[in-house]
């Protein structure tokens, strides 16, 4: 039996700007502070974003003054932990309000990928989608604030393809013992004919499989540089 199975539609990357004026984080453009997203986890029916963020500061005093200031806002319900990273960046676990947030609209859809920066006042954003999404996503965001920017193109679905899922089972058993032996250490702590012992295979069977999957490596690395 034969199946009739659609080609994948493919997916966008998004990248925007944004500013809004219920935000919590307009209150760090003052500190010159930078914020970027770890990770979020969304609530909606209790209104509630759990987020874990990175807070970068130019002056580690200016921290106690900012978090006195951010506690003040309504769209941030609270600060629940603070840890230091750095002398200048700061770990922080927050639970923020869901509606008439970025987060809560991008939360709301199936995102593969998101890397932001937020600063001066600013919401830098970049996120990977199914492309169908796209122009209900800046419907939203229009709506929620001012999207200073907002370009998106589409992303072949190939380049979307794990790196697992590129090498064979060989390549990937060679590399792996590379990485494990010291090959790709500096300077080096093992050589090629290192890795014929512990493989049981040949040198130039070695070098093959190493070279193969070190230009699928790079291929995908490729995609991810176009991309961002």
């Amino acid at each position: 039996m034969r199946f009739n199975i659609p080609q994948d539609e493919g997916f966008a990357i998004i990248n925007f700007t944004i500013t809004h004026e219920d935000c919590w984080t307009n209150l760090i453009a003052s500190y010159k502070a930078q914020i970027t997203t770890l990770y979020t986890r969304s609530d909606p029916e209790k209104d509630n974003i759990y987020g874990i963020i990175q807070l970068r500061l130019r002056n580690s005093s200016d921290l106690r003054p900012l978090l006195r200031s951010i506690r003040k806002s309504d769209t941030l319900y609270d600060v629940i932990s603070v840890s230091r990273v750095t002398d200048e960046i700061f770990k922080l676990n927050i639970s923020e309000r869901f509606h008439g947030m970025v987060s809560g609209i991008l939360n709301s859809y199936p995102v593969i990928m998101r890397t932001d920066l937020v600063e001066g006042g600013l919401e830098n954003i970049s996120i990977v989608v199914e492309k169908n999404f796209v122009s209900d996503i800046r419907s939203r965001l229009e709506r929620l604030g001012e999207v200073k920017r907002f370009v998106s193109r589409e992303i072949d679905p190939r380049s979307m393809v794990g790196v697992a899922m590129v090498l064979t089972p060989q390549e990937r058993e060679v590399v792996m013992k590379a990485l494990d032996s010291g090959y790709y250490d500096i300077p080096k702590r093992a050589h090629l004919e290192d890795l014929t012992r512990v493989t049981g295979l040949s040198k130039a069977t070695v070098e093959e499989y190493l070279r193969k999957a070190e230009r699928k490596i790079m291929m995908k690395v490729r995609d991810t540089l176009k991309c961002s």
